[in-house]
């Protein structure tokens, strides 16, 4: 096995010679020496570190906490806080970034080597139960995958075998559920997590799907998704991203039906995800909204039968007021001008 690998980032000269020197000794590579927050990230970006040594004051735009912290997310490589500075502030600020320890100066021999073996051995003690974690999920993720495969094999089934129409609607719009929630689990993302599914290909897939079942064209009838760069990557749980799914199958199913049944010449639909409120880098939760919207290119009324007054809720309107209440958010419906507006918004708080 080869040395450990790490990167030392100190702004001052002597120190981070004497670092990497100590280093040396004590038998570890050092990769390189860092004077800023910007070099240390691209040391790490072209060099792979197996540990960083990091002093939390640095020039530059970035001190050590921030640099730790885009470390961690971008590559998940292990952080150990060299510093002066104790106060609580700082070691509160610090604390988020999930250090592997921390070494005060000036330096003692002994706390160097001991701090840079205990976070190791961590470090390699996380990675080995994520490795197990995953298999486990994995394994798990592929059994529900086809179980659900199962029971949409047994719908299709009956689908064929039924010549009642509305039957044979009932089937086909519970095998599109069963579907939704199919896809869901098909794009978990196992590079970030494999609990989380990235929302934009999960319901552009959906939708190909529905467009594929309905039989319609996209010449016919097209469908456009605008997210903002902020969002074009977002990742949910499983247990946001499924009913999520399940609500937009509800809504596109409804305007695809609603387009055969009158024959429109043409339809757009637009799938618009953006914020609600805070940020993705605020403390406070995160909420987006997610705009399906049925236009008539022909200036026809719009129309879809969840908007209908009508005395008994339609089955997919009832669905689509569980799954938001499941998700703790609001749903609304509202024309402008030949546009019927989906709105559903809800945060991205993994707490439901």
């Amino acid at each position: 096995m080869g040395k450990t690998r790490i990167l030392v980032v100190e702004d001052e000269v002597i120190t981070a010679k004497t670092i990497a020197r100590k280093l040396q000794t004590l038998g570890y590579e050092v990769t390189a020496i860092a004077s800023s927050g910007e070099k240390a990230l691209a040391e790490v970006g072209a060099n792979l570190p197996d540990l960083v040594l990091m002093d939390i004051v640095l020039k530059g735009e970035m001190d050590g906490i921030e640099t730790a912290s885009e470390i961690r997310q971008r590559w998940g490589i292990p952080i150990i806080y060299l510093t002066a500075y104790a106060d609580s502030h700082t070691l509160e600020r610090a604390k988020q970034t999930s250090p592997f320890g921390y070494i005060l100066k000036p330096l003692r021999n002994g706390d160097f080597d001991v701090t840079i073996q205990m976070a190791l051995r961590k470090a390699a003690d996380e990675a080995a139960l994520h490795r197990e974690n995953t298999l486990l999920v994995q394994e798990v993720e592929h059994q529900v995958k086809n179980n659900l495969q199962v029971i949409s094999s047994l719908l299709n089934l009956q689908i064929n075998r039924t010549t009642n129409p509305d039957v044979r609607a009932a089937l086909i719009a519970s095998q599109n559920r069963v579907l939704a929630m199919a896809i869901a689990h098909q794009n978990i993302d196992p590079d970030r997590n494999v609990t989380r599914v990235t929302l934009l290909p999960y319901l552009r897939e959906l939708v190909e799907r529905l467009f594929y079942s309905f039989a319609i064209s996209s010449n016919n009838i097209g469908c456009h998704f605008e997210a903002p760069p902020g969002l074009a990557h977002l990742t949910l749980s499983l247990e946001k991203s499924v009913p999520c799914g399940i609500i937009i199958n509800e809504l596109i199913s409804d305007i695809l039906q609603d387009h055969l049944k009158r024959d429109d010449p043409q339809t757009d639909i637009f799938v618009r995800l953006q914020p609600a409120g805070a940020s993705p880098d605020s403390s406070e939760p995160f909420s987006i909204v997610i705009h399906v919207t049925d236009h008539k290119a022909d200036g026809a009324e719009p129309f879809c039968s969840l908007a209908q007054p009508s005395d008994a809720v339609p089955i997919g309107l009832h669905l689509v007021n569980l799954l938001t209440e499941q998700l703790r958010g609001e749903f609304q419906i509202h024309e402008q001008d030949n546009e019927l507006i989906f709105t559903l918004t809800f945060s991205l708080s993994d707490q439901l």
